[in-house]
């Protein structure tokens, strides 16, 4: 901690927390160097001891600010920007999905210190906060849970149920033991019952099937991130429905899609959920899982660059989905991305730190005070 000890000897580091502390208001720091831009934040967490969200424009820097703050911090996250699935959804890769939903379970459970994201992940649909409390579960050995609760659990939060697990999101069961890799972790989990109640848990090697270790606590988080419960999937077959019904005989393109789209559902395939959030969720984003903690904001402009370029391409991705009848809402009707304007009103009544390189006398964000 040598370099975060020498930050906050410098003459305007008191004030600037004495700022903070005053008002939930934004305040703009300018002349830090390149190579201090990661240490900075860090020596703020550490003498205040509060958790913190930082937004950078680009993904590169922001991995390279998640690396340097590791090493500070054991409990620093990394969320990073996902794939919406508005058309091929078999094979869309999950790494992104698995690692983001486990900073928000943890996010959610107040488990890190740091968060570092860019402008664009940030901004991202994603599952509410209340959604994601309703199906995340902590179990103990010991805890009395039967079989059947057990398994509508995993089917309500997405697991997709297997002969035999072999990869993240996947259960399955024989007699009192039900095995399931849950969402970001390394390993499966074996658990064992005895009647309603956890006998002994441990996970295992998917391989061999041996036991690897012993645990005795886990915790349950949704398989995807944009998770479609039963219920949620009887509100989107409904809806298809209604729109076949409400088509017209000349759109035939309309009605296969539609069609296409039930017996995916019906069969228990993926299918382009994001097309539907509007029908399941209310519009979320990372910053919804965050109240009173600090912001960093690098480079507005660039993110606002960056959201404005990003906001336009799927803009024109969904619209041509649209327009050939290969989505049922339009563009206007389907938001999956926050905009800055947006997002520098609700960041106007709260502790955020908008770091530039220097302060051309307008700043996108207003602040509240100025240090150097």
């Amino acid at each position: 901690m040598l370099f975060t000890d020498l930050l906050q000897k410098e003459k305007e580091f008191l004030p600037l927390l004495a700022a903070l502390k005053k008002e939930n208001k934004p305040v703009l720091v300018t002349g830090v160097t390149s190579s201090l831009k990661a240490l900075f934040p860090a020596a703020v967490i550490a003498k205040t001891e509060e958790k913190a969200l930082i937004l950078l424009g680009e993904e590169m820097e922001a991995r390279s600010f998640y690396k340097a703050l590791s090493s500070v911090f054991d409990r620093a996250l990394f969320f990073p920007a996902r794939d919406f699935s508005l058309v091929k959804v078999d094979s869309a890769s999950r790494d992104f999905s698995q690692q983001r939903l486990r900073a928000l379970s943890r996010i959610f459970c107040g488990d890190f210190d740091v968060v570092v994201t860019t402008f664009e992940a940030a901004m991202q649909a994603t599952m509410p906060p209340e959604v994601m409390g309703r199906l995340r579960k902590e179990v103990s050995v010991g805890d009395e849970i039967s079989k059947e609760d057990l398994l509508h659990l995993l089917a309500e939060s997405g697991y997709e149920m297997t002969h035999r697990v072999e990869g993240a999101g996947q259960y399955a069961t024989r007699g009192d033991i039900v095995d399931v890799f849950l969402s970001g972790e390394d390993l499966p989990v074996r658990i064992e019952l005895f009647g309603d109640e956890i006998d002994c848990m441990g996970t295992f090697d998917t391989l061999t099937q041996r036991r690897i270790e012993n645990v005795q606590k886990i915790v349950f988080t949704p398989a995807e991130e944009i998770n479609f419960s039963a219920e949620d999937k009887t509100t989107v077959t409904a809806y298809l429905r209604e729109e076949i019904e409400k088509s017209r005989p000349e759109e035939k393109e309309k009605r296969v899609f539609i069609r296409s789209l039930l017996e995916r559902i019906q069969s228990g395939m993926e299918f382009p959920g994001d097309l539907f959030l509007p029908l399941i969720y209310r519009f979320s984003t990372l910053l919804d899982y965050f109240s009173d903690e600090l912001i960093f904001l690098y480079g507005q402009s660039e993110g606002k660059s960056a959201l404005e370029i990003s906001a336009k391409l799927l803009e024109e991705e969904i619209r041509s989905l649209f327009e050939s009848n290969k989505t049922l809402l339009p563009p206007e009707e389907i938001q999956l991305l926050m905009d800055f304007d947006t997002l520098a009103a609700r960041l106007s009544e709260k502790r955020v730190l908008l770091m530039e390189n220097f302060y051309a006398g307008k700043s996108p964000i207003a602040p509240s005070g100025i240090f150097q």
